[in-house]
């Protein structure tokens, strides 16, 4: 085996890892209705829908035909755009005091959204994809679905239990976070260096700025720890499902996947440190 196919199965065991405990850690929290009062929030379901599928894809778009970027790094843009709800957004919204409730209503909401625009509108948005409804179902109903249902139906059988070993999966999920990141840097760090000169980091960055910056307004009026929600939602990207996309687009160029890799660098840089500033503005 390879360098360059080692670091990728680590990142693929990494990612995993960050997924599973993430989305695990957070049922441990929660009753089954409690992930679901988001989604009786109809502003909130609606915004989340607009943002995550449709606004946020078409800003991308946009981006895509303003800026000179080159065929593939607009090709991994717009897979980016299109995995809104990163499985540690729990994390995210707890660090910045909003309601962790909704960030499981979100990444319910997402989840399915995923599966069900994404195979329909990427074909129209990225050549040569091939891309089925259950490739993408698959990822998330494993890595998703399942700890999140796992943690619950714990939480249910033993409290006492849940609390235990809580901090044990959220140390897990940590872990695993920052071997993706390491693992992403060793795999297309090279390729990211390269990028520089190019408008590759500053399309991504403009487009989470602008689509967080936009989402918040948006939501203006809304409960600050739902806006949080919301906001950090839609600027967290979710790795699993974007890495397979891009597997499943036959001959991709590797440029692609840098910009896959850069993206999921440049939204772990960026949604922290939101998360940080809204939890000191919450207290």
């Amino acid at each position: 085996m390879e360098i360059s196919e080692l670091f990728f199965l680590l990142l693929k065991v990494s990612a995993t890892i960050a997924t599973f405990f993430s989305l695990l850690e957070l049922g441990l929290q929660l009753e089954i209705k409690e992930t679901l009062v988001g989604l009786r929030d109809l502003r909130f379901l609606i915004l989340t829908l607009l943002w995550a599928f449709v606004l946020g894809p078409a800003l991308a778009y946009i981006l895509t035909l303003v800026l000179p970027l080159t065929a593939p790094y607009a090709n991994g843009l717009m897979v980016m755009s299109m995995v809104p709800g990163a499985a540690y957004l729990a994390m995210l919204v707890e660090r910045a005091g909003g309601d962790v409730r909704y960030s499981a209503s979100f990444l319910l909401l997402t989840s399915f959204g995923i599966v069900l625009f994404v195979p329909l509108f990427l074909p129209y948005l990225v050549t040569g994809v091939s891309v089925t409804s259950w490739d993408i179902a698959k990822p998330m109903l494993i890595l998703v679905m399942a700890p999140l249902l796992i943690g619950i139906m714990t939480r249910k059988s033993s409290l006492d239990f849940a609390t235990r070993w809580r901090p044990f999966v959220k140390k897990l999920a940590s872990i695993g976070l920052l071997g993706a990141l390491l693992m992403t840097i060793a795999c297309y760090g090279k390729g990211i260096i390269i990028s520089v000169g190019s408008f590759a980091l500053g399309s991504l960055i403009l487009f989470y700025i602008l689509l967080t910056v936009a989402t918040w307004l948006s939501a203006s009026g809304m409960k600050p720890e739902h806006k949080s929600v919301l906001s950090l939602g839609v600027l967290s990207r979710n790795s699993g499902p974007a890495v397979a996309i891009a597997i499943s687009i036959p001959d991709l160029d590797g440029q692609a996947f840098v910009m896959i890799g850069l993206g999921i660098l440049v939204q772990v840089a960026l949604s922290f440190p939101l998360a940080s500033k809204l939890g000191k503005k919450t207290k």
